[in-house]
């Protein structure tokens, strides 16, 4: 039988709906495998799965130089963990995501991106703080992030608003 990469990608889907559905979110063995796939589409599919996954952790609290989901994650910590669950590798370390992925302009952002962000000191050009696109909805980019403030840990927030806007350094894709 003769199958367009539209036909696949869409075997690909259902397969991973109806593990959703019964029970295991993340396919874990794929029907199709990675290289009989578009890979725009891949990309775009893989970086939904990890916005989703990321969500699952959001009120979890804040707690430095951690990466443990029943200890708590500082924003770096919360990242790597977040993508070591699809086993793919980023930096442990905010300022390490600089020279991490490929850097994409906001007007192509999608869920699975990651926004880098300066820290505290705004006149730093080191990234300090970083957080996962979830969604992209009326033109606002929204984002998951550890956030020491209050102490308040994995939360949502938008990149419209003014304490990261004056503090945003770039895009980046690592999907």
């Amino acid at each position: 039988m003769f199958r367009n990469s539209t036909t696949r990608n869409m075997e690909f889907l259902k397969v991973s709906l109806i593990s959703i559905l019964f029970g295991g979110f993340i396919l874990l063995q794929p029907l199709l495998a990675k290289d009989e796939l578009d890979p725009e589409w891949y990309s775009s599919y893989r970086g939904k799965q990890v916005a989703y996954f990321a969500g699952l952790f959001e009120g979890t609290k804040y707690d430095y130089a951690n990466s443990d989901p029943l200890r708590g994650f500082d924003c770096s910590g919360y990242v790597s963990f977040v993508y070591g669950y699809f086993d793919i590798k980023v930096p442990r370390v905010s300022a390490q995501f600089d020279h991490a992925g490929k850097t994409i302009p906001l007007s192509q952002i999608r869920s699975g991106d990651i926004l880098l962000f300066k820290g505290s000191n705004v006149n730093s050009t080191q990234t300090g703080h970083l957080g996962i696109v979830t969604e992209i909805k009326d033109g606002k980019i929204y984002f998951l992030h550890s956030a020491t403030s209050n102490k308040r840990g994995i939360m949502t927030s938008n990149l419209d608003e003014s304490y990261f806007k004056q503090r945003f350094i770039k895009a980046i894709r690592i999907l």
